[in-house]
């Protein structure tokens, strides 16, 4: 899932500029982490449910031509 090691790291190093900034308001480094925080548990969320359908569309690809069609469009959009 390349697409969404991608986005972490983003976050990731997002929350690392923000924490290690001193001329930030506290609070709103807190209000920003925060909604940091929530959208990296929304992507790891996502990241579980195409990694679901993922194998799901790769057990039936061999007698599915559409589920084959479908894993090569998740290919093209970078969910791998």
């Amino acid at each position: 899932m390349k697409m969404f090691e991608t986005m972490e790291e983003s976050i990731i190093q997002i929350e690392t500029l923000i924490s290690n900034e001193p001329r930030m308001l506290q609070f709103n480094k807190d209000l920003v982490l925060g909604s940091l925080e929530l959208f990296h548990d929304g992507l790891e969320i996502q990241a579980s449910f195409w990694f679901v359908i993922q194998n799901y569309l790769l057990q039936k690809s061999d007698k599915d031509i559409e589920a084959k069609e479908l894993l090569s469009v998740m290919k093209r959009m970078g969910i791998e």
